[in-house]
């Protein structure tokens, strides 16, 4: 269930509500997702909840918007897209970041993200055989 598309908030809140209840604490979704709304929604369904208590992973890759640098794994997409990530989030960091697909683009050594950078990990983007 996306949050910010397939859903309205009031049924969003419910829904996280709910799995805090039953100790559900780790919470995915994407930049991308419903076109940023879904993390939107999910920051605003988390207000009030103690930060320390939930794991929150999101993801980087596909288009959330029509510029050339609004897509992909290049540095300056991850590093714009977490920027992003966090501001809709209302959160100071992300437990888990991760590269929604390959990009054939960018050398591998650009997609990564600076250790000073809010993320606690970035998961391994996958290679292709032979890289």
């Amino acid at each position: 269930m996306t949050h910010g598309s397939q859903v309205e908030r009031e049924a969003a809140v419910q829904c996280v509500r709910a799995a805090l209840e039953v100790g559900i604490t780790s919470f995915d979704t994407a930049d991308a997702y419903a076109e940023t709304r879904a993390e939107s929604a999910l920051g605003g369904t988390l207000t009030g909840v103690r930060r320390e208590s939930v794991e929150i992973f999101t993801k980087v890759y596909f288009p959330t918007g029509p510029g050339r640098n609004d897509r992909g794994l290049s540095r300056k997409h991850i590093l714009e897209g977490i920027d992003g990530s966090l501001r809709r989030l209302k959160t100071d960091y992300v437990d888990l970041y991760q590269a929604h697909r390959f990009d054939y683009q960018p050398p591998l050594g650009q997609q990564r993200v600076d250790p000073c950078r809010p993320v606690r990990w970035m998961s391994p983007l996958q290679k292709k055989a032979g890289q």
